[in-house]
């Protein structure tokens, strides 16, 4: 986590530009292509295809944003609290959290903040998790659908909900 503070999105774009490109000139391609990320990956690959269709005129084929959580202008619906303790609560799976590696995460959390939003003319599919990320009990506190979830960014991406919680 601590490379994020080191991570400049804009060449993150061009970075998946680039790999874009490289996909679309395979042999067995048909030219099309799409974009799909989880978490920070989803909001690049929303990102990226907004470049593409604004900058260049280009329409991917579709986006995938597997559980991306969104952070514009405001509007953070990232429940940072929910996701600190269910992160402790999977401590053993992912190891200890360090000052260093907690310090990442707040870099995390700013660059975030940092990322423009746009929209879309190419279709979004939205896959979101059905579980909580935290256990009740260990929280204190209740599941709260709107509190927790990641919801679709727009009300025209095509939503898919998944037995699954954001970490699994």
């Amino acid at each position: 986590m601590s490379l994020f503070k080191q991570f400049d999105q804009d060449k993150g774009v061009d970075d998946l530009i680039a790999t874009l490109a490289a996909a679309r000139a395979l042999p067995g391609c048909n030219g099309r292509a799409g974009t799909m990320g989880y978490c920070l990956g989803g909001r690049l690959a929303y990102m990226t295809a907004a470049h593409l269709e604004q900058a260049r005129g280009v329409r991917p084929a579709g986006v995938i944003m597997l559980d991306t959580y969104r952070v514009d202008e405001g509007v953070q619906a990232i429940p940072l609290d929910h996701l600190a303790v269910g992160m402790f609560q999977r401590e053993s799976a992912f190891g200890e959290f360090s000052s260093e590696r907690l310090s990442g995460m707040a870099a995390w959390s700013e660059g975030m903040l940092r990322l423009p939003s746009a929209t879309l003319d190419a279709p979004v599919l939205f896959v979101q998790a059905d579980e909580p990320f935290f256990d009740n009990e260990v929280a204190g506190q209740e599941a709260d659908a709107e509190q927790w979830r990641a919801t679709a960014w727009d009300p025209s991406h095509d939503v898919r909900t998944v037995a699954a919680n954001h970490f699994s």
